[in-house]
């Protein structure tokens, strides 16, 4: 079961918000997610780094933020039996664009 490969660990993340009117936000950022799986498994993955950048309005009736977010992550791959082969490495990128539009009450 996944519980059994899993091991608790630590995400950090760093980011910026520079305001370039009252009402215009730019921001940018920076995390990692930690390598969840137990030692035995962590040839499988390696941790996740995030680069993220967006521009937010606000105002008095509402807010809307536009963000889009890079992630990177390296996985060796097995085609067959490690014990019978070398592994290939596979580096996964993928980018999400997020939007949130909401009202002020």
């Amino acid at each position: 079961t996944a519980g059994l490969i899993y091991r608790p660990t630590i995400n950090l993340g760093l980011g910026a918000e520079y305001k370039i009117t009252n009402q215009i936000l730019a921001r940018v950022g920076y995390a990692v997610n930690g390598q969840a799986l137990k030692t035995e498994f962590q040839e499988l993955a390696t941790p996740r780094k995030k680069f993220s950048a967006g521009i937010g309005f606000r105002s008095n009736a509402f807010f809307a933020d536009l963000a889009v977010v890079n992630t990177r992550q390296d996985e060796n791959y097995f085609i067959y039996d490690p014990q019978l082969i070398e592994n290939t490495v596979q580096t996964k990128i993928w980018t999400s664009a997020l939007l949130t539009i909401g009202i002020t009450l």
